[in-house]
């Protein structure tokens, strides 16, 4: 067995009976099923295998820090986050000698008797990842990228210490690690809670990322009129809009496959039961919070329907809502008013939020969009103002079965 890396001699202190385990993670990213998978992971770590006299050893903002942070709170584990102290005689701005000097909020509400952070000076050259691999005797990677910066750090820890005990989630990506000596995440006893066993699957049809879908839908006559205004509800891969990140981060690891549940039809059913749009600053400036409808008819919006990539989402899916115009006006919504670039300032500031560009490469008044300058309450309309739409499967029909407006469920057209 080689010796370590003298660099990285640090001394964590702790109790002479507390042990310490290491979590490290690749980039999650933004896919819902991941992350509802790395959280299932941790619940059965942290919950079910209740360490004892155990400290967490998380590196500050490496991908795991605030599922850790979360995770120690809802269960009561000590946790250090060891974090990167800055160089002497090295310029650093005041924004980053704050960030390094502070504690994070997450790290400060969680309980602080069993919290705290360290500071330690880094060998030039490496990272947090690699200060957390090198310092615990036992680690626990709930994803790994193959080939990534995660699995060269371990690799290289694996073939110089015999003693060092590595777990991690997915064996078919940690095949290298898994020839080195890691061995696969521990299961729990209870059948129920076995990481083999999840099952984890959309609450809608999932859709490919194609640039288009060309599906014709069946619109009701009644929604044909020109009377209505249409706001379409889709996905939403990170947090709700009026939802915390810490309630963010605790939903999803109390109840990963339900607080996961995030595609367009759990957008629409939220709005359903809280009975309430929430205004967003998401269009045009991002200045404004406001509420977005379309007075195109709900067919051509849908034929509209395509994946921005970008955004990791797609636009116009079959699920939203309808309001008469009628309604709309008299609850203060109000169409866009399209200008060119720079003419903006010559609008008063009641109409601010309603200014959109012309476009140049793009004709967004094709758009016809409306905006409501604050949130829309559903329960202060007229119930046979408004009206719910959603496309006709299983999932839909179960959660919109004690809507109390009108649902119009959309078929495909068969060509």
């Amino acid at each position: 067995m080689r010796k370590q890396n003298s660099s990285f001699e640090h001394t964590i202190s702790r109790s002479s009976n507390e042990q310490v385990i290491g979590i490290a993670c690749s980039h999650l990213g933004r896919n819902s099923r991941r992350i509802t998978q790395v959280a299932h992971l941790l619940q059965h770590l942290l919950r079910c295998n209740r360490f004892i006299n155990t400290r967490l050893l998380v590196g500050e903002g490496t991908a795991i820090a605030p599922w850790g942070i979360r995770a120690s709170h809802l269960w009561q584990l000590p946790i250090e986050l060891i974090c990167s102290a800055p160089r002497p005689g090295r310029n650093r701005s005041t924004r980053n000698t704050n960030r390094l000097s502070y504690p994070s909020p997450i790290l400060q509400r969680a309980h602080s008797k069993r919290s705290r952070r360290t500071c330690v000076m880094l060998p030039f050259g490496s990272n947090i990842d690699q200060f957390v691999i090198n310092r615990v005797p036992c680690l626990y990677i709930p994803y790994l990228r193959r080939n990534g910066r995660i699995e060269g750090i371990v690799a290289k820890r694996l073939e110089r210490d015999d003693s060092f005990e590595v777990y991690v989630a997915s064996p078919k990506s940690a095949a290298r690690l898994i020839s080195l000596g890691a061995q696969p995440w521990p299961r729990h006893s209870d059948p129920d809670l076995l990481v083999a066993d999840l099952n984890l699957r959309p609450t809608a049809p999932s859709t490919k990322r194609k640039r288009r879908d060309d599906v014709n839908w069946l619109i009701p006559e009644s929604l044909l009129n020109g009377d209505w205004l249409f706001h379409c509800t889709r996905g939403n891969q990170g947090r709700w809009p009026d939802e915390t990140q810490e309630h963010f981060y605790d939903s999803i690891l109390m109840d990963p496959p339900s607080a996961c549940r995030r595609e367009a039809i759990d957008a629409l059913y939220r709005i359903v039961t809280q009975q309430r749009m929430i205004a967003q600053a998401s269009a045009s400036k991002h200045a404004y919070p406001v509420v977005c409808f379309s007075a195109n008819q709900l067919d051509q919006l849908l034929r509209r329907r395509c994946y921005r990539p970008h955004l990791h989402r797609w636009d116009y899916e079959p699920y939203g809502i309808a309001i008469t115009k009628k309604a709309a006006e008299q609850q203060g919504i109000r169409p866009v008013i399209y200008c060119p670039a720079g003419v903006g300032n010559t609008f008063p500031e009641r109409d601010q939020y309603r200014l959109h560009p012309s476009g140049n490469t793009y004709n967004w008044q094709e758009e016809q969009e409306w905006r409501s300058p604050r949130c829309v309450l559903l329960d202060t309309f007229p119930i046979d103002e408004i009206c719910i739409f959603a496309e006709d499967s299983a999932v839909s029909r179960q959660r919109l079965s004690r809507c109390r407006f009108h649902v119009h469920f959309l078929k495909r057209q068969v060509n």
